[in-house]
C-alpha cells in the first residue's frame, strides 16, 4: 500500500524547458537585430542632421526632413543641416547687429544735436554769418496786433491785408479804416483808428 513509484519520466519537462529557452533565444536574437537596426537608423539620422557639409545628400528629397523640429523654416531651396542653419542665422544676426550699431553711431549724435538745436553745426553756421541782426517774424506780428488793438474799438474797425514780412525787419501791410476822426479828441488816452493805422 502506498508504494511510491520513483521511475517517473522526466523527459517531457526537459523538452518543454528546452523549447522555452529556444523561444527566448529566438526572441532575444530578433530583439537584438531590431535594436541594432534602430541604432543604425538613429546613427544615420544623427549623422545626416548634424553634418557640417551637405554635399553628399543635398540632392536627396530629405531637405524638409533635415529641419524637422524648426518651426516655419523653408529648407527646400538650400537643403541645409542644423549646424549649417545655425551658422547662417548667426552670420545674419551679426550683420544685423553691426548694421544697428553703425546706424546708432550715426543717429545718436544727430539726436543729441537735435535736442540742443541752438548748438547744432547748421545753427552755429547761420548765427556766425548773420549774427543777431535778424528780426523775429512772430515778434513783429505780435507787436502789430498789439498796436492795432489800442484803438477805442480794439482794432475791429481796422481791416488789414497784403501782409509781407521778412527776417530783415521789413514789414509792409495795407489797412483800411472804417470811419472815425483823424485825431482823437483832447483828453482821451486811446488813439483813433486812423492814428493807429498811420
Amino acid at each position: 500500500m502506498g508504494e511510491l513509484d520513483f521511475s517517473e519520466k522526466k523527459t517531457p519537462k526537459i523538452k518543454s524547458e528546452r523549447n522555452i529557452i529556444i523561444t527566448m533565444y529566438s526572441i532575444s536574437g530578433k530583439a537584438f537585430t531590431l535594436a541594432l537596426i534602430i541604432a543604425i537608423i538613429l546613427s544615420i539620422d544623427v549623422f545626416v542632421r548634424t553634418a557640417t557639409d551637405n554635399r553628399s545628400f543635398a540632392h536627396l528629397p530629405i531637405c524638409q526632413y533635415l529641419v524637422m523640429g524648426i518651426d516655419d523654416y523653408d529648407n527646400n531651396n538650400e537643403c541645409l543641416t542644423l549646424p549649417m542653419i545655425l551658422v547662417k542665422i548667426n552670420t545674419e544676426k551679426e550683420k544685423i547687429e553691426k548694421s544697428i550699431v553703425l546706424n546708432l553711431t550715426i543717429l545718436i549724435p544727430k539726436l543729441m544735436q537735435s535736442l540742443d538745436i541752438t548748438n547744432s553745426p547748421k545753427v552755429q553756421f547761420i548765427q556766425e554769418h548773420t549774427g543777431d541782426s535778424r528780426y523775429s517774424i512772430v515778434d513783429m506780428f505780435d507787436r502789430f496786433v498789439e498796436v492795432k488793438n489800442k484803438t477805442s474799438y480794439q482794432g475791429e474797425d481796422i481791416e488789414c491785408k497784403n501782409i509781407l514780412v521778412n527776417e530783415t525787419g521789413k514789414f509792409s501791410i495795407s489797412c483800411q479804416v472804417f470811419g472815425g476822426p483823424i485825431i482823437a479828441p483832447a483828453g482821451l488816452t486811446t488813439k483813433t483808428s486812423r492814428e493807429v493805422a498811420l
